[in-house]
């Protein structure tokens, strides 16, 4: 237990937000390349509709973990805590993250539905 969440902390602190590539995982960088990519208006706008959505699940993981974490940090160092009550405070950011990865997945799902495969080499930056 106490490796797994000293694995989540360093994977948490040392995920940075992006190198400035297109990515799912990074919705300010894809965002960016779908403004600078997507000549069509209104297929910018639904790509840029789903670079919001994700942004704003990404914005809610990252909130909980630190919280998550401070809890869970706060609960390890008391006498009478319980694996059981541990393994509880994880839940949330279990369910976040999973939450998080489904939406990862379906927002490159929908982009796949909308852009054209020179689209998306364009956008993704790919040759």
């Amino acid at each position: 237990m106490v490796i797994g969440i000293t694995l989540a902390t360093i994977a948490y602190f040392s995920r940075g937000k992006g190198d400035g590539e297109p990515s799912i995982l990074d919705p300010t960088a894809l965002r960016a390349s779908i403004e600078s990519n997507v000549d069509d208006e209104a297929l910018q706008l639904q790509c840029l509709q789903v670079c919001d959505e994700l942004q704003r699940v990404i914005d809610s993981y990252d909130a909980l973990v630190p919280e998550t974490l401070d809890a869970y940090l706060a609960a390890v160092s008391n006498f009478g805590t319980t694996a059981a009550q541990l393994d509880d405070l994880l839940n949330p950011m279990s369910d976040a993250r999973e939450a998080t990865l489904l939406a990862c997945l379906a927002s490159r799902e929908r982009l796949v539905e909308l852009l054209d495969d020179a689209t998306w080499n364009a956008v993704f930056d790919k040759d």
